[in-house]
């Protein structure tokens, strides 16, 4: 699945600390793979898809938060500004997301 590795899975104890496989992890090209896989009936689990809106949910959010060109083809990687509510909704809806989130305890 795209950019997935053994790594990712289970890493040492360096590689924990490491942000860039997280936001691997958390990036559009692994939500659309999940995306796929659930179309073509190779995954069949029910949260599945709720995860890969969740992981494009936050991409959209590391890309706001990392944003250096107005004019960037992403509208996700524009700055904030008057003109540009695509990103404040975004980061709200992030906010939302993280406010109502539940615990849950198997």
């Amino acid at each position: 699945m795209c950019k997935i590795s053994p790594i990712h899975l289970n890493p040492n104890p360096f590689q924990k600390m490491s942000c860039k496989l997280a936001l691997q992890i958390f990036s559009n090209s692994v939500s659309s793979a999940i995306k796929t896989s659930i179309h073509t009936g190779q995954l069949k689990s029910k949260p599945a898809n709720d995860t890969a809106d969740f992981l494009l949910e936050l991409n959209n959010t590391f890309d706001a938060c990392n944003s250096q060109n107005l004019y960037d083809k992403n509208p996700n990687r524009r700055p904030m500004s008057s003109h540009n509510n695509h990103v404040f909704e975004n980061i709200n809806k992030t906010i939302s997301t993280f406010q109502n989130a539940k615990k849950i305890i198997k």
